[in-house]
């Protein structure tokens, strides 16, 4: 009762929107209703079933979670996301539907037992306190220990972050790996 009706839609804690409900959330988002129904129809959603949202920083969970959420800037995202390609690759596609990120993160991870990235809402900004420079990643816990292996493994490749800059004006040869490097002096 202390969630906001949409989200405890998407999270499962409700079955249905009242229709007076979904209609003023469609009409307010969109410049015609039948253009915001549908976009809710089209939401990632937990099925139901007696769940309950939870949240807690993960080291002082006293539980296991369903779905672990990174706030992370692109930066970050770029090599959080490109570790978990590291043992495995597989393309990652990622969707937004506007309002109502908490679809696009959390619901869609759970539905798909995927990770999901996506850009916050107006709400995920507003009570959710994410900046400007903020990404939403969710995951499942058992693609935590996957992601550390690729932090790990990349990170002894030189992908650090920050990301340092390179000027310009720099010769950007100069700035690959030495890996690479060595390819480029060997045709010089």
């Amino acid at each position: 009762d202390t969630m906001a009706y949409m989200c405890s839609y998407i999270m499962g804690l409700r079955d249905e929107l009242p229709d007076e409900l979904a209609r003023e959330y469609a009409c307010y988002w969109h410049s015609r209703v039948d253009d915001g129904l549908l976009k809710i129809k089209d939401l990632y959603r937990v099925s139901g079933g007696g769940r309950i949202v939870v949240s807690s920083p993960i080291g002082r969970a006293p539980y296991e979670p369903d779905v672990i959420v990174f706030r992370l800037n692109p930066a970050q995202a770029c090599i959080a996301l490109s570790a978990m390609q590291w043992s495995r690759y597989r393309r990652f596609t990622f969707t937004y539907t506007g309002e109502s990120a908490c679809s696009d993160s959390i619901a869609r991870c759970m539905v798909t037992g995927e990770p999901s990235l996506t850009i916050p809402c107006f709400g995920e900004r507003r009570f959710g306190h994410l900046q400007d420079d903020e990404l939403i990643v969710a995951l499942k816990p058992e693609h935590l220990a996957e992601m550390v292996e690729g932090l790990e493994a990349l990170w002894r490749r030189g992908v650090r972050y920050p990301i340092p800059l390179y000027g310009p004006q720099a010769d950007t040869i100069k700035g690959l790996p030495e890996r690479y490097r060595r390819l480029y002096d060997a045709q010089l």
